[in-house]
């Protein structure tokens, strides 16, 4: 048997004059960010790790290199070539994500507090 599945009610159109703060948030903080980041998967996940990551970092912090790539970039077969790659992704991230404060260095990637960029109650 096939279920149907009734369509939501029409909701009272929305005048330009009456922009609402959530969707100006998801201008700033989400759409904009996520077009600048476009045709790079890797640009797209470490924006989306890192802005879930300053939400809760309170001290600087140092991932592993090796972490990293085992988190996002297990499609690099040379270590030397995910960090290569992740560094240049990495300053796309930071050009739509201006606030955040990061470091690469031999070790890992070094992240220090910042602002989030996307506000944790439009996570829930």
């Amino acid at each position: 048997m096939i279920s149907t599945i009734n369509p939501p009610e029409a909701s009272p159109p929305r005048t330009e004059t009456s922009p609402k703060l959530a969707d100006r948030v998801y201008q700033k903080g989400v759409k904009r960010p996520l077009y600048q980041l476009k045709g790079s998967a890797l640009a797209l996940d470490l924006y989306t790790w890192l802005t879930y990551r300053m939400s809760y970092l309170r001290k600087p912090t140092l991932v592993p290199w090796r972490g990293l790539r085992a988190q996002l970039g297990t499609d690099y077969a040379r270590p030397r070539d995910f960090r290569r790659t992740a560094l240049a992704r990495l300053e796309d991230v930071v050009g739509a994500y201006p606030e955040l404060r990061i470091r690469g260095e031999t070790e890992g990637l070094r992240l220090y507090p910042s602002p989030p960029h996307v506000t944790r109650h439009l996570w829930k």
